[in-house]
């Protein structure tokens, strides 16, 4: 059985694999992960839309772009004190969690692209950095 929103699942294992998240979820909308925030580090998936590619074949096989956002929460109790803390912390754990999502094969779907990206976000001693993929699902 084909499932439109595979990836998020595929996603998600892979970053489980990676041993580098306390907690890896498949959330509805940004919204949510400030109120998951209590668990670092971890990674929320987010779906955020699709949008048709290619029609060939009169419909009957269609391509669909979809855009996936992960969300890397991250904390660091000495950045109460002081921001660097927390961006160093962070930007060498982002590094280790984007070289395991780039190039990663999907079953039957184009591999994760990078697209640009939600604005960052810092409260307190957490770090919110969005990363958006897009991946191509065909029908």
């Amino acid at each position: 059985m084909i499932n439109f929103f595979s990836a998020s699942n595929e996603l998600k294992t892979l970053l489980e694999n990676t041993k580098l998240f306390k907690r890896v979820a498949v959330l509805q909308s940004l919204n949510d992960v400030s109120v998951q925030k209590q668990i670092t580090p971890a990674a929320y998936i987010i779906y955020r839309g699709h949008s048709v590619l290619d029609t060939a074949g009169q419909g009957s096989r269609v391509k669909y772009t979809q855009n996936y956002t992960v969300v890397f929460t991250i904390a660091n109790a000495q950045s109460q004190n002081t921001a660097d803390n927390l961006i160093d912390d962070a930007g060498d754990f982002i590094v280790k969690a984007l070289q395991a999502i780039l190039g990663f094969e999907l079953n039957n779907k184009a591999a994760f692209v990078p697209t640009g990206n939600d604005i960052a976000g810092f409260d307190n001693s957490f770090s919110y950095i969005p990363f958006t993929f897009k991946t191509i699902f065909t029908l």
